[in-house]
Protein backbone atom coordinates (compact mmCIF):
# COMPACT_ATOMS: atom_id res chain seq x y z
CA UNK A 1 0.00 0.00 0.00
CA UNK A 2 1.24 3.68 -0.82
CA UNK A 3 0.90 6.10 1.70
CA UNK A 4 -0.68 9.19 -0.40
CA UNK A 5 -1.32 11.64 3.18
CA UNK A 6 -0.36 11.64 6.28
CA UNK A 7 -3.63 13.71 7.64
CA UNK A 8 -6.64 15.04 6.56
CA UNK A 9 -7.03 17.86 8.85
CA UNK A 10 -5.20 20.42 5.91
CA UNK A 11 -8.77 21.06 4.83
CA UNK A 12 -11.27 22.37 7.84
CA UNK A 13 -14.42 23.47 8.14
CA UNK A 14 -15.93 26.36 10.28
CA UNK A 15 -16.41 24.03 13.17
CA UNK A 16 -13.42 22.53 12.50
CA UNK A 17 -11.14 25.29 13.13
CA UNK A 18 -13.11 26.00 16.52
CA UNK A 19 -12.55 22.46 17.63
CA UNK A 20 -9.37 22.82 16.93
CA UNK A 21 -8.30 26.05 18.04
CA UNK A 22 -10.81 25.44 21.54
CA UNK A 23 -13.43 28.40 20.58
CA UNK A 24 -17.35 28.92 19.58
CA UNK A 25 -18.23 28.48 16.00
CA UNK A 26 -19.87 31.77 16.23
CA UNK A 27 -16.56 33.78 17.40
CA UNK A 28 -14.75 31.75 14.58
CA UNK A 29 -17.41 33.06 12.36
CA UNK A 30 -17.07 36.32 13.57
CA UNK A 31 -13.01 36.20 12.78
CA UNK A 32 -14.39 35.18 9.63
CA UNK A 33 -16.55 38.31 8.64
CA UNK A 34 -14.05 40.97 10.64
CA UNK A 35 -16.47 41.51 13.58
CA UNK A 36 -14.07 40.23 15.63
CA UNK A 37 -10.61 40.53 15.69
CA UNK A 38 -7.78 41.75 13.75
CA UNK A 39 -9.52 41.42 10.12
CA UNK A 40 -8.12 39.83 6.75
CA UNK A 41 -9.00 35.98 7.96
CA UNK A 42 -7.74 33.95 4.94
CA UNK A 43 -10.28 33.33 2.12
CA UNK A 44 -11.96 30.00 1.79
CA UNK A 45 -10.29 27.36 -0.69
CA UNK A 46 -13.34 26.24 -2.30
CA UNK A 47 -17.39 25.56 -1.46
CA UNK A 48 -18.33 21.73 -1.00
CA UNK A 49 -21.47 20.80 -2.75
CA UNK A 50 -23.63 20.96 0.75
CA UNK A 51 -23.35 24.77 0.69
CA UNK A 52 -19.72 24.06 3.31
CA UNK A 53 -16.84 25.86 2.71
CA UNK A 54 -13.69 24.82 3.35
CA UNK A 55 -10.37 26.76 4.50
CA UNK A 56 -6.47 25.42 4.21
CA UNK A 57 -5.82 24.73 7.86
CA UNK A 58 -2.04 25.84 7.24
CA UNK A 59 -3.68 29.47 6.01
CA UNK A 60 -5.91 29.44 9.23
CA UNK A 61 -3.22 27.96 11.50
CA UNK A 62 -0.62 31.39 9.99
CA UNK A 63 -3.29 33.87 10.83
CA UNK A 64 -3.91 32.54 14.01
CA UNK A 65 -0.02 32.41 14.94
CA UNK A 66 0.22 35.52 13.57
CA UNK A 67 -2.60 37.40 15.65
CA UNK A 68 -1.58 35.22 19.00
CA UNK A 69 -4.43 33.03 18.89
CA UNK A 70 -2.10 29.58 19.12
CA UNK A 71 1.04 28.58 19.56
CA UNK A 72 4.03 28.40 17.29
CA UNK A 73 3.93 24.37 17.58
CA UNK A 74 0.61 24.27 15.99
CA UNK A 75 1.81 26.47 13.28
CA UNK A 76 4.84 24.49 13.06
CA UNK A 77 2.63 21.11 12.82
CA UNK A 78 0.47 22.19 10.28
CA UNK A 79 3.10 23.39 8.28
CA UNK A 80 5.00 20.19 8.18
CA UNK A 81 1.96 17.64 7.63
CA UNK A 82 1.12 20.26 4.96
CA UNK A 83 4.37 19.73 3.08
CA UNK A 84 4.63 16.27 3.99
CA UNK A 85 1.38 15.59 2.05
CA UNK A 86 2.35 17.60 -0.89
CA UNK A 87 5.23 15.98 -0.91
CA UNK A 88 3.75 12.35 -0.96
CA UNK A 89 0.83 13.42 -3.57
CA UNK A 90 3.88 14.24 -5.82
CA UNK A 91 5.09 11.01 -5.91
CA UNK A 92 2.02 8.90 -6.45
CA UNK A 93 1.44 11.37 -9.38
CA UNK A 94 4.94 10.74 -10.96
CA UNK A 95 3.92 6.87 -10.00
CA UNK A 96 0.74 7.45 -11.99
CA UNK A 97 1.88 9.32 -14.73
CA UNK A 98 5.64 10.01 -14.65
CA UNK A 99 5.77 11.81 -18.28
CA UNK A 100 2.90 14.51 -17.83
CA UNK A 101 4.12 15.00 -13.85
CA UNK A 102 7.39 15.72 -15.45
CA UNK A 103 6.37 18.07 -17.97
CA UNK A 104 4.08 19.96 -15.14
CA UNK A 105 7.67 19.88 -12.87
CA UNK A 106 9.65 21.09 -15.78
CA UNK A 107 6.62 24.10 -16.82
CA UNK A 108 6.59 25.15 -13.27
CA UNK A 109 9.87 25.11 -12.26
CA UNK A 110 10.83 27.27 -15.64
CA UNK A 111 8.50 29.77 -14.44
CA UNK A 112 9.53 30.52 -10.67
Amino acid sequence: ADVMRVDYFNLVTQADIARKIGRSRQLVHQYMTGARGPGRFPPPVCEISDGTRVWLWCEVAAWLWENDMIKEEVLRDARQIEAINSVLELEWQKKENRELTADVIRAVSSTA
